[in-house]
């Protein structure tokens, strides 16, 4: 009787796990029926409310600037992580030139905690610079801030991405600065992101604890480092 109770409490237990985690996809330019339940009938851009536990595949494209301020639900995460070939969930309306290449934001701000933000590839030996899956890029000199954190945030990782200027950012007044955080920061994670000619600083982290800055690369970097 233990023993059959305790694999009934099993199958409840995974049911309930799967209810609750769900993948999404969203693909710049897809003509489906916009529900986001595969890649033919992708969203063409993050939907307006996200749900907690989900992961969202993005495909190749352009994605327009996004604040994320989805209630907390205890410690569970939303997940926003590139497509590739290896990885993209469904192979429900699945083309292999939807994973093959970038997908390019605009500016981000969390505003709430438990958030990864995966480009999936790139960075680390042998593509410090190269590959990454998601990327980031502005004008030398405009004070562009390309992700701004929220005062308080507690649990935000972000991989695989590149952020970059274009122009001379060697006499700006105001530079580019790819991570900002206006408060405080607990439990970051931030690993195998390259900064490129920026005019300001790849992190600017005020206060907080429990932070790791690890496996990122930065090349003509105008202002501090952190």
């Amino acid at each position: 009787m233990k023993i059959l109770c305790a694999l009934l409490f099993c199958i409840v237990l995974c049911c309930v796990t799967s209810v609750h985690a769900a993948n999404q996809y969203v693909r710049e330019g897809a003509a489906g029926a916009a529900t986001g339940a595969n890649w033919t009938d992708a969203y063409t851009a993050l939907p307006a409310t996200l749900v907690r536990g989900d992961t969202y595949y993005i495909a190749d494209g352009t994605y327009p600037a996004y604040t994320f301020d989805d209630v907390v639900s205890g410690t569970t995460v939303i997940t926003i992580r590139k497509a590739t070939g290896a990885d993209h969930g469904t192979e429900t309306g699945w083309v292999s030139t939807y994973g093959d290449g970038v997908a390019a934001w605009g500016v981000l701000t969390f505003n709430t905690s438990y958030w990864t933000f995966d480009g999936a590839v790139g960075g680390g030996p042998g593509s410090w610079t190269s590959g990454h899956g998601f990327t980031f890029t502005g004008t030398a000199c405009s004070g562009t801030t390309f992700i701004t954190l929220f005062d308080g945030i507690i649990g935000f990782t972000a991989r695989h991405i590149a952020f970059s200027e274009t122009g001379s950012v060697d006499a700006c007044g105001s530079g580019g600065t790819a991570f900002y955080n206006n408060g405080s920061l607990t439990n970051g994670l931030f690993e195998y992101n390259y900064f490129s000619n920026l005019g300001a600083l790849p992190f600017l982290l005020r206060t907080g604890s429990g932070t790791i800055i690890q496996y990122n690369y930065a090349a003509h970097i105008c202002g501090m480092s952190i």
